[in-house]
Formats: C-alpha cells, structure tokens, sequence
C-alpha cells in the first residue's frame, strides 16, 4: 500500500494556498480550503486540523464545505466528550515542531 510522505502533504498544502490565491472569488477555493485542512491534519495533526476546520466554517458557512466543517466539529471535536482531551494529546505528542 502506498503512503504518501509529509513531504508531498506540505507541496499540497502549498499549492492549495497558491491556488486559492489565483482563484479568489471562484467557487473552486473553498474546495481548496478542504484539500488544505486535510493536509494539514496530516502534518500538524489534530489541533491544526480544528483551526482550519473552523476557519472553513467561519468563511464559507453557505457553501458545502462550510456545512462539512461544522459537522465535523460538532461531532468529532465535540469537547464535552470525555476521550475528547485524550485524543488531542495523542495525535499531537508525535506532530514534529
């Protein structure tokens, strides 16, 4: 089975932020926005992954992607739940700083 590197996460990462410059205003850079924060939660891990969830959801609430990152925040990163604190140290003691 093929895994991709962190390398090719972080040229993702870097090549949505050139196309969501170079599309501004078009439907497709939300989409970006999404590729973007799937990446990241590759590289940076869970924290990282909820900041730009919600900066997804902040900025672009009517679109589907918007709509996408505020279930996944209502229900993955629920911090009400008990397991929640747990698996935040988990997935981010291994995230290089």
């Amino acid at each position: 089975m093929y895994t991709p590197s962190l390398e090719k996460y972080i040229d993702v990462i870097e090549k949505c932020d050139t196309y969501i410059i170079d599309f501004q205003g078009e439907p497709i850079v939300t989409k970006f926005e999404f590729l973007k924060a799937l990446a990241i939660a590759r590289v940076y891990g869970f924290k990282e992954y909820e900041k730009a969830l919600t900066f997804i959801k902040l900025n672009y609430s009517s679109t589907i992607e918007g709509k996408e990152a505020e279930r996944i925040l209502d229900q993955v990163f629920d911090t009400r739940h008990p397991w929640y604190r747990s698996v935040i140290s988990k997935c981010t003691s291994w995230v290089p700083s």
